[in-house]
């Protein structure tokens, strides 16, 4: 898929991301969870700092290319979301 199509999907398609499809780097899954609560209050960090933080005009996604500003906002909430709904949260 190119990062064209894929950059779409990935962020304007009303339709939900699929379970399983895509995995991230194995680093990316070392850790176990942990209380549930450490765990929400880590998150809620997490999307704070990225809400303050700024981001440059453009930044690579490994997967789908570069992305402006306001397409890594609607890439993080639809990534939070997919997991979310995960946890039926």
């Amino acid at each position: 898929m190119s990062n064209i199509v894929g950059r779409f999907m990935v962020l304007y398609a009303p339709i939900p991301w699929p379970r399983g499809k895509i995995t991230g780097p194995a680093e990316a899954f070392v850790s176990v969870p942990g209380d549930f609560e450490d765990d929400k209050k880590r998150l809620i960090g997490y999307i704070e700092r990225f809400e303050e933080s700024t981001i440059p005009d453009a930044l690579c996604h490994p997967i789908i290319g570069v992305l402006k500003p306001k397409q890594w906002g609607i890439f993080h909430y639809k990534h939070c979301d997919h997991h979310l709904k995960q946890f039926s949260a």
